[in-house]
């Protein structure tokens, strides 16, 4: 037993533990099936654990649970503390500053007020309150100021699960509810580190006040100017780098309790310094979404739900509520979010109801209420009834959020933007590949195929400093005594050296390398994929002559690649494919082939990426077999229009693409007996010829389909094959 903790102790803190999450998940789930946010259910767990409930109605079984002993209730603290961090990253991490930037006059004007009215009408009340209210009734200034901070924000959070629920996210009401509430969250949580600074100081001077300004900007400031660098520099390293498993996760929550510890020592309080690391974090195009669920999962599943049964342990409505008080609290919170909010966005232009629909969104407090009335009680500033009504209005807040939301958002019909809006995200939402930070590995065994492949994917990274293409070399001899990787095959370092000159040359980040030892090498191969790429790209392996892609080689990763896998050939003359705009004196022109389905979708994405980097036309090309003409004249024709119709509806989707990136689309129907010789015609005048395959992972080799080896075994021109994950 570790000294200084009693055993029952730590079996009072490990049973406090378990008696507060199950209470908490199962009155979050009652609280979710009767559509209110489970935050609600994790807080009335802790209120029915605490003194307003159990401890009035069993007094001596509320103590034994939860005894007064400082430590005892100390170690339940710290992990309440650890969960609000956390609470604090993932906020950060779900923060959206773009959204900032694009903040209409609608959304800036609803911010503004948004914080202005309910600030200053918090700071009136807090001025007039009683001085029984008060802890410390000399500093009165200091707590007005963190009731205003405490009622003019916005969570986040529920605002976002509120607006997914009912399908608003992507409506102009909830793009400005959204840009809002980021702002007046990002500003409030700025002002809680100022008040925060000031209050531990212990006194509200010039001086001081200043002294907390300056501390804030100065973090700040230095996040921004090399912070953010480091942590983007560091991340990167370790997805490239490190091979421990949820080596990323670890990183993330070691620079939140960084940056944490950072705030904490500089006055300003920890839980903004995990929120300025989630806001950091969150930009890194290294972050993926699998990274975020693991991050997310402990958090919602135990770390969330125990911090806001903890809040609402603290909460004493039988001795420390006043109900005259906490009704005043809520009348002027509401009042002062609504009006505030719903005049500005009326005053920005919108009309009526989407103006109320504003107010009545942003008016939600949720956890970033809880947590600041949490970080007033720790810091001497909120007295028990004080802190009983913040959370209080937390709770109400959150629980009339939706349904006043839910009917505002009735009277608001759907504007030709939006509907233009939902058509761009739903494509988007399909997109087989980043659009920053692209990770790919690239297999080699030093031939001239792995060469075209990074001809290939060169021009699609240039210019991303967060994207990383990893050559990657199997070494099949054995591994030397002392040390990696054999040294003998010395033809490899010079083949690494032209793969890294052809990235440098398309502008791309420098070539990672990595060699690796082992056999199978396909397994080897897949080992390395399974650590987070996006995309596999392969230079068709020479070795294997009666395979047009390379064999068992090939089968072998297809079948069980975590990712999309692109094998790329040379056409017979060993043609370079085009570099990045600008190094062509004639378009590259691409090939691309169309047919309904998510295999040609991922095609067709793959094909506008390239031609935006190279500049090039792409030609979308549909080939009708012309042996229905033995149905006769008249039933040819019918099938031929009804072929048409639906080619066009396709290459209608092709177009669109092309303009939403500005790449010159040519679509040509042809008719032809063979569709295979009809391919390579087309082919002869093509830079590059983009293919789609299905693999048959069964079968005893290999297999894209009759057309598409035929079309392989005899194409002009260099071959990009692309086959998705199973």
């Amino acid at each position: 037993m570790p000294p200084g903790i009693q055993s029952h102790t730590l079996l009072t803190f490990i049973l406090q533990l378990a008696l507060l999450l199950t209470a908490a998940r199962t009155l979050g789930e009652i609280a979710r099936r009767l559509g209110q946010p489970p935050v609600i259910g994790e807080l009335l767990a802790g209120v029915l654990l605490g003194p307003s409930v159990l401890g009035a109605l069993a007094p001596e079984l509320q103590i034994a649970l939860f005894p007064r002993d400082p430590l005892q209730f100390q170690l339940l603290e710290i992990v309440a503390w650890l969960g609000m961090i956390w609470l604090l990253l993932m906020t950060g991490l779900e923060t959206d500053l773009d959204t900032l930037r694009n903040l209409g006059r609608a959304a800036f004007y609803a911010s503004l007020l948004g914080m202005v009215v309910p600030f200053a009408t918090a700071f009136a009340l807090g001025w007039a309150l009683p001085d029984r209210l008060l802890v410390a009734p000399h500093e009165r200034l200091i707590f007005a100021l963190f009731l205003g901070t405490a009622l003019c924000v916005s969570a986040i959070p529920v605002i976002a699960r509120i607006l997914t629920d009912l399908d608003l996210m992507r409506r102009n009401v909830g793009i400005v509810i959204l840009g809002a509430g980021v702002t007046d969250d990002t500003t409030g949580w700025l002002l809680l580190s100022v008040i925060a600074g000031i209050a531990t100081r212990g006194e509200l001077s010039v001086s001081s006040a200043a002294l907390a300004i300056a501390s804030t900007a100065a973090f700040v400031a230095l996040v921004w100017l090399a912070g953010a660098r480091a942590v983007y520099a560091l991340l990167q390293w370790i997805d490239d780098r490190v091979e421990l498993r949820h080596a990323m996760v670890s990183a993330v929550i070691v620079i939140a309790l960084f940056f944490g510890a950072v705030t904490e020592a500089i006055g300003i309080h920890a839980v903004f310094g995990a929120f300025v690391a989630g806001i950091v974090i969150g930009r890194s195009p290294r972050l993926r979404k699998g990274v975020l669920e693991q991050i997310e999962a402990p958090l919602l599943a135990v770390l969330a739900p125990i911090f806001f049964a903890y809040a609402g342990l603290k909460v004493d409505f039988v001795h420390g509520f006043e109900v005259a008080t906490t009704l005043a609290v809520i009348t002027v919170a509401c009042a002062g979010k609504l009006l505030g909010a719903s005049v500005g966005a009326y005053w920005g232009g919108l009309g009526f109801w989407e103006s109320l629909a504003i107010g009545s969104g942003m008016n939600a407090r949720g956890a970033i209420g809880l947590i600041i009335a949490l970080v007033g009680l720790s810091l001497g500033i909120l007295s028990a009834p004080m802190y009983a009504a913040i959370v209080t209005v937390a709770i109400f807040t959150s629980a009339i959020a939706g349904p006043l939301l839910r009917w505002t958002a009735r009277h608001i019909p759907v504007a030709p933007d939006e509907v233009e809006r939902f058509r761009r995200h739903a494509e988007r939402a399909r997109a087989l590949l980043p659009t920053a930070g692209l990770k790919v590995l690239l297999p080699t065994s030093g031939g001239q195929n792995a060469a075209r492949a990074m001809e290939l994917v060169a021009p699609i990274v240039a210019g991303d400093s967060a994207a990383s293409v990893v050559a990657f070399h199997v070494d099949a001899a054995p591994r030397r005594f002392f040390g990696g990787p054999s040294r003998r095959r010395t033809p490899i370092a010079a083949h690494l050296d032209e793969l890294d000159r052809l990235a440098r040359a398309a502008g791309a980040p420098a070539l990672t390398r990595k060699t690796e030892c082992g056999e199978p090498v396909a397994e080897v191969i897949l080992r390395e994929a399974a650590r987070g790429y996006d995309l596999i790209v392969l230079g068709a392996s020479e070795a294997a002559r009666r395979h047009p892609l390379g064999g068992e080689y090939v089968r072998a990763i297809a079948a069980a690649a975590p990712c999309p896998l692109l094998v790329v050939r040379s056409g017979p003359s060993e043609r370079h494919l085009p570099g990045p705009v600008g190094t062509s004196t004639a378009p590259p022109l691409i090939l691309l082939p169309v047919r309904d389905g998510p295999y040609a979708r991922a095609a067709v994405e793959l094909a506008m990426l390239y031609a935006v980097r190279v500049g090039g036309i792409v030609n979308a090309v549909h080939v009708i077999e012309s042996s229905f003409a033995i149905f006769g004249r008249a039933r040819a024709a019918e099938i031929r229009a009804e072929a048409t119709v639906a080619i066009e509806g396709m290459f209608a989707d092709v177009r669109q693409r092309g303009s939403d990136l500005g790449i010159p689309v040519a679509t040509d129907i042809i008719e032809a007996p063979n569709v295979e010789r009809a391919l390579l015609r087309a082919a002869r005048d093509a830079d590059l010829l983009v293919l789609r395959a299905a693999t048959r992972p069964h079968a005893r080799r290999t297999f894209f389909g009759l057309r598409v080896e035929a079309v392989l075994a005899d194409a002009p021109c260099p071959v990009a094959v692309l086959l998705l994950p199973a």
